[in-house]
């Protein structure tokens, strides 16, 4: 399996966020830390899409306005956290 890197290593951060959040000891964060390097410097479990992602914003811009596009942004780096914070802040109906 390899995994898409790019300049933005999005999907390799993201599949190891998660996890990380969730961690509360230093040594085992370091331990995902290290795991993610390793990952990261194995030509074999990369693949270089910069070129792909180049192409698929380009084409994202020309078929959607700046508006647009920028909503659609902050709702992305957004919704999980409002979602979440939804959740922690609704009344209890016990």
């Amino acid at each position: 399996m390899k995994i898409a890197a790019s300049c933005f290593s999005m999907h390799a951060i993201e599949a190891l966020k998660a996890e990380l959040e969730k961690i509360d000891e230093p040594a085992f964060a370091a331990t995902y830390l290290c795991l993610f390097d390793q990952i990261c410097n194995d030509p074999e479990k990369l693949e270089d899409v910069t070129t792909q992602i180049c192409e698929h914003i380009a084409s994202v811009c020309q078929e959607n306005s700046p508006e647009s596009i920028y909503f659609l942004m902050l709702y992305n780096f957004f919704n999980e956290f409002l979602m979440r914070s939804m959740r922690t802040c609704s009344p209890s109906t016990d």
